[in-house]
């Protein structure tokens, strides 16, 4: 719950629970409640673990909660169905978790606020009630405080709202100057440390030019007055209508040469909180210098380039008070010498700026100056990027509703024309990005911010009636004049008609517009505005008038494609993702297929028209997803002669750029040859050997069709040629492409693939799609390749799938004595990469655990040994250690790991002990239990309490999420498991055990309370 200090967020709560308030008020006895601000003990995480663990019907209410608590708060309440959870605060600045559902209170109703006074007040009068509801503008705190100072025979009749304001301050008859000079100094800070006489109370008292003793005690007096608030050590002049009054007051009172030596000289935190305050206090002229002469040249935030994080926060929080300058200020440094970093893709500043330009775009005059600056981070970013793209903002901001500017529909169109006709190929590509959200119809959205400091903002402009109407045709024309124009893109403007042609037509309701649009594309030729009509058919039938959905049917037949070339463009060249390739009145499954049997059909067609062929091919060979496969097949099926029409593909290929080019075509026609005429699909592929475009594509080409004796000898001929790179080979482990080959054929593509650059790692990729699934075992020739490709495979590459692979092929060849040699050598390995700590404990687990379960005397004697506990030894052994799934001893038997504890010395016990997956997996309301393994070693040592000593340490976690105190107090039941296991001779022994656990509770329960009022009983 959120709202102004002052407005009733807290007593709105308590009402909840009042059933004379509340219809359907909630039971008083699931209510608890704690405000930060009061110093809670324990802490609201504490007390949240303390319901969750007693499974008790609650409902926690905590007070003066932000942001960072409430996220953590909701992280835990998430997981239970017990506790529901209530937060109040005044100011969310920070994300808030998805769970979360905000009730924002607004300022009371003067009628409210009318009847609090005549009920607290009732000896002051109508006349003087309506004065002090009126000054109060909605806010409770200020209308009392106000009312604290009246008489019954005071009149605040005539008053003017400074005067009034002052009387907040009055002692008596009169302002205490004073306090209301103390209380102004305070409020240039969103909030401060107010128990520090020697820090910044100090600070605060010499621009009030009073004692740090004296300040101290008229916030005390601010308090009482309700002008005040604290949360631990903290104080805040509040509510913001107050403070910032009274900031402005000191602004104009307070020489800017004395605020500049106490709160901004030393850029410790009265710096950042006096940026806050600032950041609200636009309509101040004096607030408005100070932000200047910052952002000037040579200023604080002058040099936007270099900012520290502190500086950029602090420029942040005063952007609000100068936008102008601000953008100012980022465009200098865009232009400036040190633009390179500051625009790098990989800058930590770079987003922060980017918004910041967003929210100054905001006023209609600032948002061609804020476009072009964004272009500037734009062009250094790649065209896909996905963390925070300044594309997606620039894009943001041409939305009909939610864009967070007021620039006008002109202003913007006019901008995406300039783009587009700039020849600029990446200024070009924005510009159509810009285009395509100007045309959505649908769906709207944004994660971005809204807010900018207290200037009033909305979420930009939000056409109603005509003006949508306006919006839209303005658009359509402009991507209209695009499409038809000769730059270039009018393709993509094309496309881009096409794909939100439904919800203009349909949502939008642009008809009457968007009809005479596409008739002029249809004239020449709209294949992919055809598939949007039939999607806006097939769809919105049902819902549209009976005049609208003719016209749109009309419309359809003539676009519907009459040409070859236009049947192959609207059902080969039509990506998946279209979702627009059904046959009228059919379901979604069978439309594909359908058009999986439509594109082979034309591809037969196309066949024996070359004059289509030609026009076609230099299209069905660039890089875009469609139907290319069953094309291919289809010509291989009706072409005259295999050979020409081989050469006249490949020669198309060969002209299109490298980076664009698509094979799968081909490999369709291949596929299809294969069955027609097996000499001609022999004669292409090695002609294909020998041509440069093609050569490196000979493996995947292969693999069109089943693989056998002659295709291994091509593949080990491309493997010779270092121009055919180790990744086209991955093939060979999709589609059971391996399954029916010899084993000596698979043994030479292993060998030969792994000796290959960065061929050993496709190599284990191919070996293991070859097993998986396959219960019979290899013949000596795998066998032995196997075992060369365990030993050397690189582990300083742990690519994700290296891990999973490398476990499977460990299971399958290293069991029993014949994988001992192999096992030793990767083992030792493995010693080596833990000894240099060049590995962790999440390196390769799988892998190890591996090696744990088929060779464990040979592991437990390489990796855990005998050694005493030196560095390198100890780190080795931890990196051993994990939880259920990480723990390297996860899958070794219990009695293969102590018939190896009995052989060695009796340290074996106390050192693999901790390396087992130490609990058992327990119900969510049961209390934890020790592993049945762990149990049985400790059973079975000779020193049984050297084993629970050990044990001991694990009670403890070293990593864990929420409060470790309780983390250990839910883990006491294991002490007494212990002490059951290890029998009465030992209870002085375990309860010193417990003695100890009980110590670090208690220390950690300090240290939490330490910083829980560090952290959340703070103002910012």
């Amino acid at each position: 719950m959120t709202g102004l200090s002052g407005v009733g967020k807290t007593r709105f709560a308590q009402a909840l629970f009042e059933e004379e308030a509340a219809p359907e008020a909630l039971p008083q006895d699931h209510a608890i409640y704690t405000d930060t601000g009061e110093g809670s003990n324990p802490p609201p995480l504490a007390l949240l673990d303390d319901l969750l663990a007693s499974r008790r019907r609650a409902i926690l209410i905590v007070d003066n909660c932000g942001s960072e608590l409430h996220g953590q708060l909701t992280a835990r309440c998430k997981i239970s169905d017990r506790v529901s959870l209530l937060t109040i605060e005044y100011d969310i600045r920070e994300d808030l978790p998805i769970e979360t559902s905000v009730f924002q209170l607004d300022a009371a109703s003067p009628n409210l606020i009318a009847k609090v006074i005549e009920q607290q007040f009732p000896q002051i009068s109508q006349v003087n009630a309506q004065t002090i509801t009126d000054f109060a503008d909605g806010n409770s705190r200020v209308a009392i405080a106000l009312a604290n100072t009246m008489g019954s025979n005071d009149s605040l009749a005539g008053l003017t709202d400074r005067a009034l304001f002052d009387r907040l301050f009055w002692l008596g008859k009169e302002v205490h100057r004073e306090l209301k000079i103390a209380a102004e100094a305070c409020a240039l800070v969103y909030s401060f440390d107010g128990e520090d006489l020697e820090g910044e109370l100090s600070a605060l008292s010499a621009l009030a030019e009073i004692s740090p003793l004296t300040l101290y005690r008229l916030v005390t007096d601010l308090q009482q007055r309700g002008l005040a608030q604290r949360r631990g050590k903290w104080r805040a002049i509040l509510p913001h209508a107050i403070a910032n009054q009274l900031a402005a007051q000191a602004l104009d009172s307070i020489p800017h040469a004395l605020v500049h030596e106490k709160l901004v000289a030393t850029q410790g935190r009265l710096l950042r909180s006096f940026s806050r305050r600032l950041g609200y206090l636009h309509t101040s002229p004096s607030a408005e210098r100070f932000a200047n002469c910052w952002l000037a040249e040579g200023g604080l935030l002058g040099d936007v380039a270099g900012l520290s994080p502190f500086l950029l926060e602090v420029l942040s929080n005063i952007a609000p008070v100068s936008p102008a300058g601000t953008l100012s200020a980022i465009r200098r440094a865009v232009e400036g010498p040190m633009s390179a970093e500051l625009l790098s893709a990989q800058a930590p500043s770079r987003t922060r700026f980017v918004r910041l330009l967003r929210s100054i775009a905001y006023e209609a005059k600032y948002f061609d100056e804020c476009l072009s600056v964004l272009i500037a981070f734009a062009r250094t970013e790649a065209e896909d990027e996905r963390m925070d793209p300044t594309r997606s903002v620039i894009a943001s901001l041409f939305t009909l509703y939610l864009s967070g500017t007021h620039a006008t529909t002109e202003q913007r169109a006019n901008w995406i024309r300039g783009a587009l006709e700039s020849g600029d190929a990446v200024l070009g590509k924005i510009g159509l990005k810009a285009l395509a959200s100007a045309l959505e119809a649908h769906h709207f959205s944004s994660s971005y911010e809204f807010e900018f400091g207290a200037r009033v903002r909305d979420y930009g402009s939000n056409p109603q009636g005509k003006a949508i109407h306006d919006w839209f045709a303005t658009f359509i024309n402009l991507a209209d004049e695009v499409a038809t124009g000769n730059g270039p893109w009018a393709s993509e403007a094309r496309d881009l008609l096409a794909r939100r042609f439904r919800t203009l037509w349909s949502f939008a309701g642009m008809a009457d517009v968007l009809e005479p649009v596409a008739e002029r594309l249809i004239e020449s030729g709209w294949e992919r505005g055809w598939l949007g009509i039939r999607e806006t058919i097939r769809f919105d039938e049902k819902s549209l008038r009976a005049e609208v959905l003719q016209r749109l049917k009309r419309l359809e037949e003539r676009a519907r494609p009459k040409t070859l070339v236009a049947r192959v463009k609207a059902t080969v060249l039509a990506d998946y993702a279209t979702g627009l390739d059904y046959a009228d009145g059919e379901d979604a499954v069978s439309g594909y297929e359908r058009a999986e049997v439509c594109a082979k059909e034309l591809g037969q067609l196309v066949a024996n028209d070359p004059a289509s062929f030609d026009v076609l091919m230099p299209l069905l060979v660039t890089n875009q997803q469609g139907r290319h496969w069953s094309f291919g097949a289809g010509l291989a099926d009706a072409v005259e002669s295999l050979n020409a029409c081989w050469a006249a593909m490949t020669k198309a290929f060969e002209d299109t750029p490298e980076e664009l080019r698509n094979v799968q075509i081909l490999r369709g026609f291949l596929h299809a040859t294969h069955a027609r005429d097996r000499g001609a699909f022999e004669r292409c592929l090695n002609e294909a050997m020998g041509r440069a475009a093609l050569a490196s594509w000979v493996p995947v080409l292969q693999l069109s069709a089943p693989l056998d004796e002659s295709g291994c000898s091509r593949l080990l001929a491309s493997m010779d040629n270092p121009a055919v790179t180790a990744w086209a080979f991955q093939y060979l482990a999709i589609g059971r492409a391996t399954e029916h080959l010899s084993d000596d054929l698979l043994a030479g593509l292993l060998q030969k693939l792994s000796i290959k650059p960065d061929g050993l790692g496709v190599a284990i990729d191919v070996l293991y799609m070859h097993l998986h699934g396959k219960d019979h075992p290899s013949g000596p020739l795998v066998t032995a390749v196997a075992h060369t490709l365990i030993a050397n495979a690189s582990l300083a590459n742990q690519r994700g799938r290296l891990d999973h692979e490398l476990s499977g092929l460990i299971k399958v060849f290293l069991c029993g004595p014949e994988g001992e040699s192999t096992a030793r050598t990767l083992l030792s390995t493995l010693r080596q990469r833990f000894d240099d700590r060049t590995f962790s404990r999440y390196d390769l687990s799988e892998t190890i655990a591996a090696l744990f379960k088929v060779q464990p005397h040979l592991a437990l004697n390489a990796l855990v040994g005998d050694e005493d506990d030196a560095d390198n030894y100890y780190l080795r052994r931890y990196a051993l250690a994990g939880g259920r799934r990480t723990s390297a001893l996860t899958e070794i038997s219990i009695d293969a790991l102590m018939d190896w504890c009995r052989t060695g010395s009796p340290q074996r016990w106390t050192r693999v002990a901790p390396l087992l997956p130490a609990f058992a997996v327990a119900e969510s309301n049961q209390a934890p239990k020790w592993s049945e393994r762990v149990m049985t070693l400790l059973k079975n040592s000779p020193d049984p309490v050297a084993v629970g000593a050990v044990l001991v340490e694990l009670v403890e976690p070293s990593g864990w999420s929420g409060s470790r105190a309780e983390a250990i107090r839910q883990r006491l039941p294991l002490l007494d498991q212990l002490a059951d296991a290890l029998g009465h001779e030992n209870a002085n022994v375990a309860a010193s055990w417990r003695s100890r656990v009980m110590l670090t509770i208690d220390r950690e329960t300090r240290r939490e309370l330490e910083e829980h009022q560090a952290r959340n009983e703070r103002f910012e």
